[in-house]
């Protein structure tokens, strides 16, 4: 219980870290779960909204023509563009939505994703990155202490651990680069090691070996996470194997 409790407020904490929301609503639109800055970016907290309907919570100046697909339990995945006025004349922020129904013992519930794309810094263009994103973080994890000498792995989910075959206590005290191998290549590994010196956000992909040697070509995203002081205290990535080459190794087979 204690190892749930703390991957579940890592991956809470990361959601905030990379401006992303989750909203978790039932079959009948009461929201059962929030995180990130969901609640946040509607104008709402989380207290108001467990136990009531989303619908409810969304502000009138929220244009959002998908809305219907989003919280449909039969619609499938899907994704949203929607647009949230400012007040006093404020510039339109353009938010992402991304939906899915999972079944859990027997009852359907809606799993609805949210990026601030103005706030994430991101283009149309990278539409395609962020929904990457998005359904990374239902992946591996791992946290890194970013005021340990050569940043070493403070915590990793059992996802990370199914993902590189390495166990907890392997990659605890260790600095990432063990997962590189000689098709690494430098140029990505310059490109978090640059990230993280300017303290910023980052997506790469980087080509990483398992435990039994088999390679994998791993998307990563990383975001810093700050401490009350502003001091960059945690790394967080969020990882998971290519789905390119993921699927030409089972054809392969």
């Amino acid at each position: 219980m204690e190892y749930l409790d703390a991957e579940n407020a890592l991956l809470r904490e990361g959601l905030r870290a990379t401006r992303i929301g989750l909203c978790i609503v039932d079959a009948n639109d009461r929201v059962v779960q929030t995180a990130g800055d969901f609640a946040e970016r509607l104008g709402s907290s989380d207290r108001d909204m467990l136990g009531s309907s989303l619908r409810l919570h969304l502000p009138n100046t929220l244009l959002l023509p998908g809305l219907a697909g989003l919280l449909g339990m039969d619609g499938g995945e899907v994704g949203a563009e929607g647009h949230l006025r400012g007040q006093n004349g404020a510039a339109d922020k353009v938010l992402l939505f991304q939906a899915r129904t999972a079944t859990v013992a027997g009852a359907r519930f809606r799993i609805i994703t949210m990026v601030d794309l103005d706030n994430f810094g991101a283009t149309r263009d990278r539409m395609g990155d962020l929904q990457d994103t998005l359904q990374a973080i239902a992946a591996s994890v791992v946290l890194v202490d970013a005021q340990a000498p050569d940043l070493p792995i403070a915590y990793v989910n059992r996802r990370f651990e199914q993902l590189t075959g390495y166990t907890a206590r392997e990659c605890i005290g260790r600095n990432c680069r063990f997962l590189q191998g000689p098709d690494t290549d430098p140029a990505a590994v310059e490109a978090i090691r640059r990230a993280i010196g300017l303290r910023q956000a980052t997506q790469v992909v980087l080509r990483n070996y398992r435990k039994n040697g088999d390679a994998f070509d791993n998307e990563l995203f990383l975001s810093p996470i700050f401490d009350a002081e502003g001091r960059l205290r945690w790394i967080l990535g969020v990882a998971r194997e290519r789905r390119e080459r993921a699927l030409s190794s089972q054809a392969a087979a």
